[in-house]
């Protein structure tokens, strides 16, 4: 499976659309990683996602007495808000969609060792030759 940038996007923005967070607004980080094992993506994309998210300007971050949040700029509202709208990106947004969709779908994989490669190698087979 091909994780892209824009998917790891649509997924964090998918989340915060859900609990109708608009500019300004925060999710405790713990939060969110709780909502993210839903997307079926791995732990550490998350990190990727608001990594690229943070360097888009997109969200920042908060250090409040109730430890990390994540804080939507108003940038990444509008940017959320405008690719909602954009019919230009409906090709991308279906694939990512479907790559979202997939990834939800997925078993999960033991986290170390040559098992954990080889059940890779077998569900990438079976996801190239899905119609």
């Amino acid at each position: 499976m091909h994780i892209t940038d824009s998917t790891l996007e649509k997924a964090v923005f998918r989340i915060l659309r859900e609990h109708e967070l608009e500019a300004y607004a925060s999710m405790p980080f713990r939060e969110m990683q709780g909502l993210w094992a839903y997307t079926g993506l791995r732990q550490g994309d998350l990190r990727d996602a608001l990594r690229i998210m943070f360097d888009r300007n997109y969200i920042d971050f908060e250090n409040t007495g109730n430890g990390l949040s994540v804080v939507v700029t108003p940038q990444g509202y509008r940017h959320a808000r405008d690719s909602e709208l954009h019919v230009g990106s409906l090709i991308r947004d279906t694939r990512d969609k479907v790559t979202l969709h997939r990834a939800s779908k997925r078993y999960h994989l033991p986290v170390h060792g040559p098992a954990r490669q080889e059940m890779q190698r077998q569900q990438d087979k079976l996801e190239v030759n899905a119609p």
